[in-house]
């Protein structure tokens, strides 16, 4: 498998605390990873590094070969690197479909109005109508973004994180705050958007169901540094992650 993006000895202090120490990993296109930890372990500084969005003391950060360390994140996503974050990030007043006409006709250049070119722009409402199909918000499109349930707006945020058509997405506890039924529903389509090989996912993830249900590899990150990086079975076997979790949630 092609590799996407590597990090080569990635630091970061916040003053004396390491919340990234020397980490140096590869993600290979295809598989989906998971990220675990616990609290405070650096997980979503990590991501944060990668993205662009937290610039590391130290170490390099390559994407498709390309040292990509200094670029801002409008480079990267340009390149091909997306992410969701944690705290949801829609207009809550905009249609889905208006949602998501904006991030389509940045990616297109186009200068017109976005609520215009939604409605008469073929590529571009071509476009908006693939990723509400992707996932799962086909028949919500003209509905209020804020009045979606929870995890169709979780759901809302993943189309648009991949409006700028990435080859490698960043999700960041994609089901924080969802119900049972929300969880399964957002697991299903992750899940299968994986294995259509369109894009490769990393996820930022507490929910362990969920991580040994749906990951290729996951890696485990306590105070900043990778304390395991494996198979879903392996990483269920290891015994410094058994206790780092104190024996609960892994087993």
């Amino acid at each position: 498998m092609a590799e996407l993006l590597r990090t080569e000895g990635i630091r970061k202090f916040f003053g004396v605390v390491s919340a990234a120490n020397n980490v140096s990993l590869s993600f290979q296109e295809g598989v989906l990873t998971s990220i675990i930890g616990p609290n405070g372990a650096g997980k979503t500084t990590f991501i944060n590094i990668l993205t662009g969005h937290v610039k590391p003391d130290s170490g390099k950060i390559f994407f498709k070969g390309q040292d990509i360390t200094d670029l801002p994140v409008h480079s990267r996503v340009q390149k091909g690197i997306s992410r969701s974050f944690q705290i949801g990030d829609i207009f809550p007043k905009l249609t889905v479909k208006e949602n998501l006409a904006i991030p389509v006709i940045a990616k297109k250049g186009k200068g017109m109005s976005f609520l215009s070119q939604v409605e008469k722009d073929r590529e571009v409402g071509e476009r908006v109508q693939d990723l509400m199909r992707t996932v799962g918000l086909e028949d919500k499109a003209n509905m209020e973004a804020g009045f979606l349930s929870h995890g169709d707006q979780r759901l809302l945020e993943i189309a648009l994180a991949m409006a700028s058509e990435p080859s490698l997405l960043f999700l960041d506890e994609p089901t924080a705050g969802m119900n049972p039924v929300e969880r399964v529903r957002i697991l299903e389509q992750i899940r299968k958007l994986s294995q259509d090989r369109s894009m490769t996912f990393v996820i930022v993830e507490h929910d362990m169901d969920i991580v040994f249900a749906l990951s290729d590899r996951i890696v485990v990150l306590h105070r900043g540094a990778v304390v395991a990086d494996g198979r879903p079975q392996e990483i269920r076997e290891n015994d410094q992650v058994k206790e780092i979790y104190l024996g609960e949630e892994v087993l």
